[in-house]
């Protein structure tokens, strides 16, 4: 026998404010990966200084001092002027990305929780996914974020956490974890 009634609902308008926390959600592991990236950019530049300070005959806690005083500085640097970049940047970006998604895919959202499937809705489409097909969940106090597709060009189903939420927050994250077999951790609540 099939259920044609869903098990749970979600429907939303779709913000910036959504879109920006979803988006937030999914990359905010880059910034540390960027961080030792240049951290050793700054370890191998320093080479150079710390072999020229060898071959002078300088005291090795002199060399240490100063390759220590300019990675911290050099790191510090690139830590403030990437915190900066990386906010202005996702700024403008959500910004004009939100105007596109809303141009293709409308601001009216809803999510159909069914036995077997999700039923994805919004003013311009309708698509219908396998709780097999998602491999990740990412949540907080705002939203949960539903990755499916490929992992270099992931499809998202973007779920605030209102009105159902607020009411079947456990249930609805049990039900999903079971559910949704091929993510093994179950909803990440990132801060």
């Amino acid at each position: 026998m099939c259920n044609t009634r869903p098990l749970y609902r979600v429907s939303y308008k779709m913000t910036e404010e959504i879109y920006r926390e979803a988006n937030r959600l999914l990359y905010r592991k880059r910034i540390p990966g960027i961080c030792l990236i240049v951290f050793c950019f700054c370890i191998i530049a320093l080479i150079p200084d710390i072999s020229a300070g060898i071959m002078e005959g300088r005291d090795s806690l002199e060399i240490i001092v100063e390759t220590v005083f300019f990675m911290l500085l050099m790191m510090g640097s690139v830590f403030v002027i990437l915190l900066i970049a990386v906010k202005v940047f996702m700024k403008t970006s959500v910004r004009s990305s939100f105007k596109s998604y809303a141009g293709l895919y409308g601001t009216g959202h809803s999510a159909s929780f069914y036995e077997d499937k999700i039923v994805y809705h919004s003013e311009k489409s309708r698509e219908e996914f396998g709780y097999d097909k998602f491999w990740r969940m990412l949540g907080n106090k705002e939203i949960v974020v539903m990755l499916t597709g490929s992992r270099r060009q992931p499809g998202m189903i973007i779920l605030p956490k209102n009105g159902l939420w607020e009411k079947q927050d456990e249930q609805m994250e049990r039900f999903l974890r079971e559910k949704c077999i091929n993510v093994k951790k179950g909803i990440e609540h990132c801060r």
